[in-house]
């Protein structure tokens, strides 16, 4: 393969090990795109010393799958942003000229979806691909857009609404050249600009009359976007986009679609799974702090998603109160489909440890909260009967596995 074609993938993650037997066996279906790939583990803060090493020990095993794979870990490290310039420094060498930046939560359902887009990545000459996402203050992005809109020899292909603000990227299936990534500031982190902040757009800037956050690459989005060398984006939309023809009643396909999961899986996931690239379970990287690998002491505060304690007051539900809940509560619904839909339970090793926590966590659940009424208080159509359509997760985590 010509060097200018020849991609690296990059991984930053929290090594989470049933969320990392998960992803590096999907990754297997795709992994061919890559000439090379390397991951670094923070565990975002999570985990004591030994648990760290512990985990590390297990992951070991499982990257000898990949004998092109690079492996690095960092105690120290605490985020995502910080440990992709981790990866950057410490392998800069070896990097090939295009970037492939994923997160451990996202996972490809339709494979073939990946060649369509790296090779419209290098057909068209784009500088960048990625998922467009918000990710920061709304009053932010509106401000911004504008400005992106209009800076000179700047194009932007993409399916989004021209008055959709959700354009900041994020590091999940994001490709780009390499020497965006290292002759930049290498702000990849989380920011907030204070009021006063000025942000330059091409010829034009804001100056903000308000403080403004941004998670994870939304300071380096907005940087690209300002680089006069980044001259072509291909900008992907994470919402289904369905596309109506004459003869039918209903969307027969997405553009280039990208899957942010949540609470509407249940009334999207049936056109998500046929026509969406990946499936993406924003903040999964969280997991990790529930340490399911470790027996229960008998305790609920070995596992933190224990600790969520519903709050109701005066005889009515506070939505904002039952993410707390209800948040963590479908993803480990989630994770026992996937730990369920392991073809071999001996290929992973604490396979029946994991079943007994994520067990003993949703029976707690659901027998100290009235889960129904809670998730009914949502008013989401595929959540009418206030239940979270297991079978759906139990089809898409085969289909992953």
């Amino acid at each position: 393969m010509n060097n200018d074609k020849k991609i690296s993938l990059l991984l930053p993650a929290t090594g989470e090990p049933l969320l990392m037997y998960c992803w590096l066996t999907n990754l297997q279906k795709y992994s061919h795109h890559f000439d090379n790939i390397f991951v670094s583990v923070d565990c975002m803060g999570r985990l004591n010393r030994m648990e760290f090493i512990f985990v590390q020990n297990y992951l070991t095993r499982l990257y000898r799958k990949f004998p092109n794979l690079h492996y690095n870990a960092e105690y120290l490290v605490a985020q995502h942003g910080l440990n992709i310039n981790l990866l950057l420094n410490k392998y800069e060498p070896d990097i090939r000229n295009n970037v492939l930046l994923m997160e451990e939560d996202d996972f490809i359902i339709n494979p073939h979806m990946v060649g369509e887009h790296i090779k419209d990545y290098f057909d068209k000459e784009y500088d960048v691909l990625g998922v467009g996402r918000g990710s920061a203050a709304p009053y932010f992005l509106n401000s911004l857009l504008p400005l992106v809109k209009r800076r000179p020899n700047l194009q932007i292909d993409t399916t989004l609404d021209p008055d959709d603000s959700a354009i900041s990227f994020w590091p999940t299936f994001f490709l780009v050249k390499k020497n965006l990534l290292v002759n930049s500031s290498r702000e990849f982190c989380s920011k907030t600009w204070p009021a006063g902040s000025v942000i330059k757009i091409g010829d034009e800037q804001v100056v903000l009359d308000q403080e403004c956050g941004g998670d994870t690459f939304v300071s380096y989005t907005y940087e690209l976007y300002n680089n006069p060398q980044v001259k072509k984006v291909r900008l992907l939309s994470n919402t289904p986009n369905p596309i109506y023809v004459p003869e039918h009643s209903y969307p027969v396909g997405f553009h280039y679609g990208t899957y942010h999961s949540s609470l509407h899986d249940n009334e999207l996931l049936d056109q998500v799974i046929p026509t969406s690239m990946d499936f993406h379970v924003g903040s999964l990287s969280t997991f990790i702090s529930n340490k399911f690998w470790k027996p229960f002491k008998g305790t609920q505060e070995e596992h933190s998603y224990m600790k969520a304690m519903y709050v109701q007051k005066r005889g009515e539900f506070s939505n904002h109160n039952n993410l707390i809940i209800v948040e963590p509560y479908r993803r480990c619904l989630l994770m026992r489909e996937m730990l369920n839909a392991i073809k071999d339970p001996k290929d992973f090793e604490y396979y029946d440890i994991y079943q007994e926590n994520l067990n003993r966590t949703i029976n707690t659940y659901e027998t100290e909260n009235d889960m129904i009424t809670i998730l009914k208080s949502y008013g989401i159509h595929g959540l009418d009967d206030g239940k979270i359509d297991i079978d759906k997760y139990r089809v898409i985590s085969k289909i992953i596995l």
